[in-house]
């Protein structure tokens, strides 16, 4: 764990996934423009050419698109970056949503920020994966992300990894079972 939390960069954010603005697109662009300039938003995944015009100028150094990443290069990625971003809006499904990416980004000892609403503060009341944030309020937001205390980062950084394999592994793979099960009835 220690070596994993070497390679990390806190001012490293990223997002990866699908990109929408309901997943919290525009959220992660005005959260960018309130950011320093040493912060960088990795986003890997494809964006549209709509989305990708909706980036200011001043951020293109700011904002990383990679594109759709595989398996090994998204890895390598999510060891370089020390803040996983779940920017959702509070429509529909986020509302409930636990993403896979959620998982995905304890798994490599991220510090979490996810919205405020729904079963997102729940599950961060219960687990202290990072913090929650209105997803809309990019001032608010951003003096939050930069005040974090390194060590703090780093602690729950090192809590995610050891939480994902302790409560989350095993019982991703009895809903698997259970999905492949229902399937077949």
């Amino acid at each position: 764990q220690e070596s994993l939390l070497k390679a990390k960069n806190f001012k490293n954010l990223i997002y990866a996934g699908t990109i929408s603005n309901d997943r919290g697109f525009e959220n992660m662009i005005n959260l960018m423009l309130k950011l320093p300039d040493e912060y960088k938003l990795n986003i890997a995944g494809e964006l549209n050419e709509k989305l990708i015009r909706q980036i200011p100028k001043n951020l293109k150094a700011k904002i990383i698109l990679h594109g759709y990443l595989n398996l090994k290069q998204l890895r390598g990625l999510y060891k370089k970056c020390g803040i996983g971003l779940i920017m959702f809006n509070n429509v529909g499904q986020y509302y409930m949503s636990y993403s896979l990416k959620l998982f995905e980004y304890m798994h490599y000892g991220m510090f979490i920020v996810m919205p405020n609403f729904g079963e997102w503060k729940k599950f961060n009341n219960e687990y202290n994966v990072g913090i929650n944030i209105d997803t809309k309020d990019e001032e608010a937001s951003s003096k939050i992300i930069k005040n974090l205390d390194i060590n703090y980062l780093k602690e729950i950084s090192i809590r995610n990894i050891k939480n994902v394999k302790k409560y989350f592994l095993w019982e991703n793979e009895v809903n698997k079972l259970i999905k492949f099960y229902n399937q077949l009835s």
